[in-house]
Protein backbone atom coordinates (compact mmCIF):
# COMPACT_ATOMS: atom_id res chain seq x y z
CA UNK A 1 0.00 0.00 0.00
CA UNK A 2 3.25 2.82 0.71
CA UNK A 3 5.02 1.55 -2.37
CA UNK A 4 1.31 2.49 -4.38
CA UNK A 5 0.46 5.69 -2.32
CA UNK A 6 4.29 6.52 -3.39
CA UNK A 7 3.55 6.17 -7.24
CA UNK A 8 0.80 7.78 -7.36
CA UNK A 9 2.20 10.69 -5.72
CA UNK A 10 5.26 10.33 -8.16
CA UNK A 11 3.17 9.93 -10.73
CA UNK A 12 0.41 13.50 -9.40
CA UNK A 13 2.98 15.64 -9.04
CA UNK A 14 4.02 16.79 -12.51
CA UNK A 15 -0.14 16.93 -13.56
CA UNK A 16 0.22 19.56 -10.13
CA UNK A 17 2.79 21.05 -11.37
CA UNK A 18 1.54 22.47 -14.81
CA UNK A 19 0.37 25.95 -15.56
CA UNK A 20 -3.36 25.69 -17.28
CA UNK A 21 -4.42 28.87 -18.49
CA UNK A 22 -7.88 28.55 -17.74
CA UNK A 23 -9.25 31.58 -17.51
CA UNK A 24 -13.02 32.65 -16.14
CA UNK A 25 -15.36 34.72 -17.67
CA UNK A 26 -14.90 36.85 -14.87
CA UNK A 27 -11.21 37.44 -14.06
CA UNK A 28 -10.31 40.88 -14.13
CA UNK A 29 -6.88 40.49 -15.78
CA UNK A 30 -8.78 38.12 -18.54
CA UNK A 31 -7.36 39.94 -22.04
CA UNK A 32 -9.63 40.44 -25.17
CA UNK A 33 -8.30 40.76 -28.66
CA UNK A 34 -10.01 43.13 -30.86
CA UNK A 35 -9.90 44.35 -34.26
CA UNK A 36 -9.31 47.70 -35.63
CA UNK A 37 -12.36 49.31 -33.91
CA UNK A 38 -13.36 53.14 -33.79
CA UNK A 39 -17.44 53.42 -33.39
CA UNK A 40 -19.05 56.05 -31.38
CA UNK A 41 -21.34 54.71 -28.51
CA UNK A 42 -24.16 56.28 -26.54
CA UNK A 43 -23.35 55.23 -23.17
CA UNK A 44 -25.42 56.28 -20.58
CA UNK A 45 -24.27 55.54 -16.89
CA UNK A 46 -26.63 55.56 -14.03
CA UNK A 47 -25.95 54.41 -10.29
CA UNK A 48 -28.73 53.24 -8.08
CA UNK A 49 -29.18 52.05 -4.83
CA UNK A 50 -31.20 48.54 -5.95
CA UNK A 51 -29.35 47.47 -8.59
CA UNK A 52 -31.13 43.78 -9.15
CA UNK A 53 -34.30 45.91 -9.29
CA UNK A 54 -32.97 48.52 -11.95
CA UNK A 55 -31.95 45.96 -14.03
CA UNK A 56 -34.74 43.68 -13.91
CA UNK A 57 -36.50 47.06 -15.09
CA UNK A 58 -34.58 47.80 -17.61
CA UNK A 59 -34.51 44.68 -19.38
CA UNK A 60 -38.27 44.21 -18.83
CA UNK A 61 -38.47 47.23 -21.08
CA UNK A 62 -37.17 45.23 -23.75
CA UNK A 63 -38.89 42.30 -23.27
CA UNK A 64 -36.62 40.37 -21.22
CA UNK A 65 -36.74 38.62 -17.96
CA UNK A 66 -34.32 37.58 -15.50
CA UNK A 67 -34.39 34.86 -12.94
CA UNK A 68 -30.76 35.82 -11.21
CA UNK A 69 -29.34 38.90 -8.80
CA UNK A 70 -27.35 41.28 -10.30
CA UNK A 71 -24.44 43.33 -8.92
CA UNK A 72 -24.68 45.72 -12.20
CA UNK A 73 -26.16 45.17 -15.76
CA UNK A 74 -25.44 46.94 -18.94
CA UNK A 75 -28.58 47.00 -21.44
CA UNK A 76 -27.15 47.93 -25.21
CA UNK A 77 -28.18 47.71 -28.77
CA UNK A 78 -25.04 47.80 -30.88
CA UNK A 79 -26.98 48.20 -34.25
CA UNK A 80 -28.14 51.51 -32.54
CA UNK A 81 -25.00 52.39 -30.62
CA UNK A 82 -26.59 52.66 -27.50
CA UNK A 83 -25.79 51.52 -23.99
CA UNK A 84 -26.78 51.96 -20.63
CA UNK A 85 -24.91 50.81 -17.40
CA UNK A 86 -26.48 50.53 -14.54
CA UNK A 87 -24.55 49.93 -10.93
CA UNK A 88 -24.32 50.69 -7.61
CA UNK A 89 -23.08 54.11 -6.00
CA UNK A 90 -20.32 51.97 -4.57
CA UNK A 91 -18.34 50.08 -7.81
CA UNK A 92 -14.98 48.76 -8.49
CA UNK A 93 -13.40 49.69 -11.73
CA UNK A 94 -13.51 45.75 -12.48
CA UNK A 95 -17.20 46.09 -12.70
CA UNK A 96 -17.46 49.58 -14.89
CA UNK A 97 -14.78 47.69 -17.11
CA UNK A 98 -16.54 44.78 -17.74
CA UNK A 99 -19.99 46.39 -17.98
CA UNK A 100 -18.27 48.52 -20.05
CA UNK A 101 -17.07 45.72 -22.52
CA UNK A 102 -20.81 44.85 -22.71
CA UNK A 103 -21.74 48.45 -24.84
CA UNK A 104 -18.24 47.80 -26.70
CA UNK A 105 -18.48 43.93 -27.32
CA UNK A 106 -21.99 42.74 -26.85
CA UNK A 107 -22.71 39.44 -25.16
CA UNK A 108 -18.88 37.87 -24.66
CA UNK A 109 -19.66 35.41 -21.60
Amino acid sequence: MKKLCLILGLICQPVSAQNFSFHPWDDPARVFSFPKIEKKINVTVVTVDDVNKACAEEYKKIGVSVGFSMNSCAVFDLKEAYCKIIMPRKLTMHVLGHEMLHCIKGQWH
